[in-house]
């Protein structure tokens, strides 16, 4: 998933061209050298950010298939890394986008993609759903490389901030 690095976009961090990164319009951007043929961050905000909710959705419908090679509590965690992931997804688009389509389930077909966009309060609800499963069923143990109990209450802490969810947080 190539989250967009706003902070390339500061002195904070080095986005230079010849690093091992994909976002190379960001550099253009910093050095002041886009143009109206370059789009800067803007052609991964929206597209990346459904990539990836397209692939958790797909393993999300189909992961069940598997629960024969993987013990319960293995693949409860594995679950709950991917909707740790589509949150995170859909976090990022509801800040940059306001409301957005939620796809909740893997599209098959063009017109299952044709559903009404969902306001911001429909988003923010989703995103805390998938987080609340996700601290339900992670490991409370320390980070190592993979979402943890502590991972999903730090994104759910800055999903209630940014809502202003003050008492919540």
């Amino acid at each position: 998933y190539q989250r967009i690095y706003f902070e390339g976009l500061t002195d904070n961090i080095w986005v230079g061209s010849g690093a091992n990164f994909q976002q190379s319009n960001l550099y253009q951007m910093t050095i002041g050298g886009l143009t109206p043929a370059l789009t800067g961050a803007m052609e991964h905000m929206y597209e990346a950010p459904y990539r990836l909710i397209s692939s958790c959705n797909y393993f999300l419908d189909n992961v069940d298939r598997a629960k024969d090679f993987f013990e319960e509590e293995e693949l409860d965690i594995i679950k709950a890394e991917v909707h740790f992931i589509r949150a995170l997804a859909y976090f990022d688009l509801v800040r940059l986008f306001g409301g957005v389509v939620v796809y909740k389930n893997f599209i098959e077909t063009a017109e299952d993609a044709r559903i009404p966009k969902s306001t911001e309060v429909e988003v923010y609800a989703f995103i805390e759903e998938d987080l609340n499963y996700a601290i339900s069923k992670l490991p409370d143990e320390r980070y190592v490389g993979h979402a943890v109990k502590g991972s999903a209450q730090g994104i759910l802490g800055r999903v209630l901030l940014t809502q202003e969810k003050w008492a919540d947080a």
